[in-house]
């Protein structure tokens, strides 16, 4: 369920006068690079910032605090977007919005707010969270006139994100990790701190002097991310002060090796035959291809039944190994509603309902 309950904010006087702390943080270098980096996502030298509205995606925390803070220092053709969801306690929720209204204030810039339910949502309820997020924000940019919307990701939510697939054995388009740009709900959402650190956010906050709110839901171990942000990248830092950044790279190649990977899958995709609810292969083309392009074009065959967001995980091992073998028995793997049927000549993909 998503509710608007603010359409608009005017832009509010600053609280205190902006432009001493806009000239200091256009001197520090990692503001100057995500100023580069957003100018970059965001058309380049074919658009004049006065062209590059966006909308900033704004948790009241560090890391999406910083990124207001950085882009502010361009002016004031921002809109700061919050989302209030009921997966944290009520009070809170209402202080980290009322903290980024604050921060919104203090930049003068305009400043809007909704809320989404999901504690009802069955299945995956953090992403169900998301998706709901996002399409706020779309939401949100759309009404404010931006082409859009920036999220605060930097370069340790990267490697945690790397790591968690590389545990998971995810494919490699998922190993790309999280992408610099894609289009959102009819907006692009771009990432312009991928290539700063945590601790680069940290001091960007502190130059302008502005305490962020803290998720205490972080300290929840029991999560993947939380424990390997607690536990693991620290040891690596320890032992490899460069890692952070190392991996940021990685995650760049990767993300060329990954559409590389998604081009031939969908050249594969152009020979399938279709019917209303499946699509089928020769055997003999899919055994001759690498277990990556066939993993992705299984995930490309679910999204042309209309099934979203699919996880194979290690069931592609068994299709490989069932597709690449001499067997001519017929077998049968099913995940969600996509179920892959090898038989002797054929690969038929199909969505069961």
């Amino acid at each position: 369920m998503l509710s608007r309950l603010c359409n608009t904010c005017m832009i509010a006087p600053p609280l205190n006068d902006f432009t001493p702390v806009r000239a200091a943080l256009r001197k520090d270098p990692a503001v100057a690079q995500v100023i580069a980096s957003w100018r970059r996502l965001t058309g380049g030298k074919l658009r004049r910032d006065r062209e590059r509205r966006t909308l900033v995606a704004c948790s009241g925390g560090a890391d999406s605090s910083a990124l207001a803070l950085a882009l502010a220092a361009t002016g004031p053709n921002l809109v700061m977007a919050h989302i209030i969801h009921d997966m944290r306690a009520r009070p809170l929720a209402q202080a980290d919005a009322l903290a980024t209204e604050e921060l919104a204030s203090t930049l003068g810039v305009e400043y809007c707010v909704r809320e989404i339910t999901v504690s009802q949502l069955g299945g995956n309820t953090e992403a169900a969270a998301r998706n709901l997020r996002y399409e706020a924000l779309a939401a949100m940019a759309s009404e404010f006139g931006c082409p859009f919307i920036a999220t605060g990701h930097h370069a340790n939510d990267q490697m945690e994100t790397l790591l968690m697939r590389l545990i998971q054995g995810r494919s490699v388009a998922a190993m790309a990790g999280i992408r610099r740009s894609r289009p959102c709900h009819g907006v692009m959402l771009v990432r312009p701190m991928l290539g700063v650190l945590r601790t680069d956010v940290e001091r960007i906050c502190g130059l302008a002097g502005w305490q962020w709110r803290r998720d205490h839901t972080n300290d929840d171990l029991s999560r993947l991310r939380n424990a390997l942000r607690a536990q693991v990248v620290p040891a690596l830092n320890s032992i490899a002060p460069l890692a952070v950044l190392g991996t940021a790279r990685t995650a760049r190649r990767l993300a060329d090796a990954a559409s590389a990977v998604r081009a031939q899958a969908r050249q594969l995709l152009s020979l399938g035959k279709y019917a209303s609810d499946g699509v089928s292969f020769p055997r003999e083309t899919l055994a001759a291809v690498p277990e990556a392009v066939l993993g992705e074009l299984m995930i490309m065959s679910a999204l042309k039944l209309d099934v979203a967001n699919v996880r194979f995980g290690s069931v592609i091992d068994s299709v490989v190994v069932a597709i690449t073998g001499t067997s001519t028995e017929p077998k049968t793997f099913q995940v969600g509603a996509v179920c892959i049927n090898v038989r002797a000549n054929t690969v038929l993909i199909e969505r069961k309902v």
